[in-house]
């Protein structure tokens, strides 16, 4: 697997690897995972996700983040960002971070993810992903930053969306509030090639 790593502000992103699936398995099992898809409580089922991950990652349809505080290099969350060989779009999903995690954490993810795919791939489009109405603490989130859309609802889900337009319009405010800072350009070696031939990792 190509080894990089994405530097925001206050967290680093860098793609899983064999070694992280017992993080894996104990962020999905705590408290903040059950707002996630349920999975089984056999942790060899996790490493076997993992071995299909790795053809999804090395064709260039998805990555499974690490979230490390990037001043102590604490593995505190994981994330997914999928959907990356679908023309104009990409999406994400799965994420968890540890309540122990540094002030700011979630929102710095956020925007660094969003970077990822609209500075970073060149993408218009996030989304669409669901969030389940009872889970009050992240819709307030995304409600108060001000940039994913709720484009939709059902029973129990609300489904968003983030247009680049309004994230490159909002981001300098939250670079400027000490969020997203990542340190441009970056290298991600062959992954790029592999999830998309208009993919572009440039400096900004």
């Amino acid at each position: 697997m190509t080894e990089f790593y994405i530097n925001s502000s206050i967290v680093t992103l860098r793609p899983m690897t064999r070694d992280d699936v017992p993080l894996v398995y104990r962020l999905r099992h705590s408290m903040r995972g059950q707002w996630l898809n349920p999975t089984s409580l056999d942790i060899q089922e996790q490493y076997r996700y993992f071995e299909n991950y790795q053809i999804r990652y090395s064709e260039g349809h998805e990555i499974y983040f690490v979230i490390q505080e990037r001043q102590t290099s604490r593995d505190v969350g994981v994330t997914r960002v999928t959907n990356l060989r679908t023309s104009g779009r990409f999406g994400w999903e799965g994420l968890i971070i540890d309540s122990s995690a540094v002030p700011g954490a979630a929102i710095d993810t956020t925007l660094t993810v969003y970077s990822f795919g609209f500075l970073g791939l060149s993408k218009e489009v996030c989304g669409p992903w669901k969030v389940l109405k009872r889970h009050s603490r992240v819709n307030a989130l995304h409600s108060r930053m001000g940039i994913a859309d709720c484009v939709g609802e059902e029973s129990d889900f609300y489904v968003y969306e983030v247009y680049s337009n309004r994230f490159i319009s909002s981001i300098a405010k939250y670079n400027r509030q000490g969020f997203a800072n990542i340190d441009w350009p970056l290298d991600f070696g062959s992954f790029t090639s592999a999830c998309s031939p208009k993919c572009r990792i440039e400096s900004h």
